[in-house]
């Protein structure tokens, strides 16, 4: 996930959407979820099209809960669907 964090971070303005991104069961800890969540709320080219966002069977914790909680604030206006099972 901080692989993916740094993706996210740097070198992404060549992308332009995102409709699905999965990181299920991809064995993500605290702080890898606060670093890939946080970068994706710092590319808003990315989290603004993203539709479904699926972080289930992951080790999310108290910081990737409020980093999830910030980035859902800053505004995901195509998500439909959330999995954190």
């Amino acid at each position: 996930s901080a692989e993916l964090a740094a993706l996210l971070g740097n070198g992404t303005t060549h992308l332009t959407a995102i409709k699905e991104l999965s990181l299920a069961g991809s064995a993500c800890s605290e702080e890898g979820s606060v670093a890939l969540l946080t970068a994706l709320r710092n590319a808003p080219h990315l989290s603004n099209s993203v539709e479904r966002l699926s972080l289930a069977n992951n080790r999310l914790g108290l910081g990737g809960a409020a980093a999830l909680r910030q980035l859902l604030a800053s505004g995901m206006p195509r998500l439909m669907a959330l999995d954190l099972r």
